[in-house]
């Protein structure tokens, strides 16, 4: 259920019916954090759990107990703050990646009702004892990226002796990003903007007000640096513009290739990624983020 294609249940979201314009009353909001448990290791192509929880932050172990309850071997394997206060019947989803392994039902959506409650992914690992898997899940909020949790997965087999530690993994709620764009693009790249800052991202103006060039003749691209993630807005002109291709590889070589997010504006034809960019699914029909609206 999608509910920016659902007027009612928008409405409902809201605090008020469908066609009911008196004043609403107040809609409770809620600070929420988001927590992964996940065994501390696996075995070879054994199906494993991966439980993300929401919740207040003082019923973070309710939620570890919820997901032992699930899974007697799970452990918090990352924790993040969503930073904004949640309205109660506000659209999350959380989307799982793993390369090497085979997910079932890799996309999850839920609504905040202000109780603690989880979403979960079945994970089949390969057939490769002694490596680990890198896991990836990305948080989004009425189809908006705000943040993701990544941890890894030993996988090894099963045996006695002393438990190991487990590693947790890295949490981030995006707060501040860059928006890389080509120029026939701004229209539909600050339609996309204002939905980020509605769920608290926030991008730096003065590169949204200024043409790619100009931003490289003021060294703005040095907000790259300063930014929790590179929104790359995908189209044909994003892929034929230089200045776009200047601002992703710089990102790409400070900070990794987990750093940057395609947001993709043309649907059809699809738009091939660049090589070095490939493992980002730019395909996903989750990175569109509003262009059913």
């Amino acid at each position: 259920l999608d509910i920016f294609d659902h007027p009612a249940e928008l409405a409902h979201a809201r605090g008020t019916e469908a066609g009911d314009f008196r004043q609403a009353p107040a809609v409770p909001r809620d600070t929420v954090d988001c927590s992964a448990f996940a065994p501390s290791f696996a075995a070879p192509v054994e199906p494993f759990l991966v439980q993300i929880y929401l919740h207040v932050p003082a019923q973070a172990e309710e939620a570890a107990s919820l997901a032992k309850e699930s899974d007697a071997g799970a452990t918090r394997r990352g924790r993040t703050s969503l930073a904004t206060q949640i309205a109660r019947g506000s659209s999350l989803a959380f989307e799982l990646t793993c390369k090497h392994a085979e997910i079932d039902e890799p996309y999850q959506r839920t609504v905040w009702q202000g109780v603690t409650q989880s979403v979960s992914f079945f994970v089949t690992p390969p057939d490769s004892a002694g490596i680990a898997l890198p896991l990836k899940i990305a948080v989004f909020q009425d189809r908006a990226p705000i943040g993701q949790i990544r941890f890894t997965m030993p996988l090894r087999q099963a045996q006695g002796g002393p438990a190991e530690r487990t590693i947790v993994g890295e949490a981030t709620r995006f707060r501040t990003a860059f928006a890389s764009y080509a120029s026939p693009d701004r229209a539909e790249v600050l339609r996309r903007v204002q939905m980020l800052r509605m769920v608290g991202v926030k991008c730096f103006q003065d590169v949204l007000d200024l043409e790619p060039g100009q931003r490289w003749e003021q060294q703005l691209w040095k907000h790259i640096d300063e930014a929790d993630v590179l929104f790359l807005f995908w189209s044909q002109h994003a892929k034929s513009s230089k200045w776009v291709t200047e601002e992703w590889r710089y990102g790409l070589k400070r900070r990794g290739v987990d750093f940057i997010r395609p947001v993709v504006l043309q649907r059809q034809p699809f738009i091939e990624p660049p090589a070095e960019l490939c493992e980002l699914h730019f395909n996903d029909r989750v990175l569109s983020l509003i262009d059913d609206l």
